[in-house]
């Protein structure tokens, strides 16, 4: 009778161990977590924590954990969006990236036009504010950023209707210092 109830009891916190931790990549729970549509996790930038689809370049990311042969994978959401918003930044300090059509050419590798339309358009639907392609960006205002990544992940993921959880945009944003 002590067997039994020594056995039940090592499978009880075995099955409870393995099933509280999720497995390395799948950001299933983390999405839950965030009230992100779970739906959205048949996109490849989900899956990789990726969301803005950046390209393997020989960058030593934080919370990198490899790639998929073309893009980078992070352990979590919070570091997929901080890298995109140090790339940001880069652009900005290195090719004075300031404006829409600035940010989306060097940032889209194809239908530029199809990219830039559709963010401009996004950011001006969620802000309120009518944005056309050459207007000034501030790629350091957070408010400003959040509008942005929002639209970049619809675009990148298919994402139709997605809305960034203003936690996920703290979290990655308080990465950056």
């Amino acid at each position: 009778m002590t067997y039994v109830f020594v056995i039940f009891f090592l499978v009880l916190v075995i099955v409870s161990e393995t099933s509280s931790k999720p497995t390395k990549g799948n950001n299933d729970t983390e999405m839950s977590n965030y009230g992100i549509d779970s739906s959205f996790l048949s996109s490849r930038g989900f899956r990789n924590n990726n969301p803005l689809n950046i390209k393997q370049f020989n960058n030593d990311w934080l919370g990198e954990i490899g790639d998929d042969g073309t893009f980078v994978k992070f352990s979590s959401l919070p570091y997929g969006y901080r890298a995109a918003m140090k790339l940001m930044s880069n652009y900005k300090r290195k090719y004075a990236v300031d404006t829409f059509r600035t940010l989306i050419y060097r940032w889209s590798a194809t239908d530029k036009e199809t990219y830039l339309s559709f963010v401009v358009s996004r950011v001006s639907e969620r802000t309120g504010i009518n944005y056309v392609p050459d207007d000034y960006i501030d790629l350091d205002d957070p408010d400003y950023l959040y509008y942005l990544l929002e639209a970049m992940t619809e675009l990148e993921n298919g994402a139709t209707g997605f809305l960034m959880p203003v936690d996920l945009f703290e979290e990655s944003y308080s990465m950056l210092s």
